[in-house]
């Protein structure tokens, strides 16, 4: 056989599995990419991306948002490399008067066909309640570990 067809017959079967792996990942197994609509609806109030250490102050990240009064919940898209642990707070809003959660990197390992491959979720409280709104300061320290990227959202229920 030819280089050429030898080349053809590679990429083809690269291809077919790469259908065949598709196929066989259960609908709900993926992860939500950026950008992704929440399952439930609500209006994202709240995203910021960290992947550099230049983002974080003195190893912790800041900032702030507007948000009216009412429900809200964390949502988070992680990876193997995300920080093991992220304490986030909430100053303002009315709500309590401070929210603080440590949150916990969980890798679900998942067997394929054709091999394993792991899932990764942040365990915690995600709920949170703002009564009056307004102006919310929001810290998230990851403890040191300021190389790993990881998504953090806050959605209105």
């Amino acid at each position: 056989m030819s280089r050429a067809k030898t080349a053809l017959a590679v990429i083809v079967a690269l291809l077919v599995a790469g259908l065949v792996v598709g196929a066989l990942v259960p609908e709900g197994e993926t992860e939500p990419g950026i950008g992704a609509p929440r399952d439930g609806g609500g209006d994202e109030i709240f995203h910021v991306r960290l992947a550099e250490p230049g983002m974080y102050s003195g190893g912790v990240y800041t900032g702030s948002f507007e948000a009216p009064g009412g429900q809200y919940a964390f949502d988070f898209v992680p990876n193997g490399s995300s920080p093991e642990i992220l304490s986030i707070t909430l100053e303002g809003g009315g709500g309590d008067p401070e929210y603080r959660e440590d949150f916990v990197l969980e890798g679900t390992k998942h067997e394929a066909l054709l091999g394993e491959y792991y899932t990764w979720e942040y365990l915690g409280q995600k709920d949170v309640a703002m009564q009056d709104g307004g102006t919310v300061s929001i810290t998230i320290d990851p403890h040191g570990d300021t190389l790993g990227s990881v998504s953090v959202y806050l959605y209105e229920n």
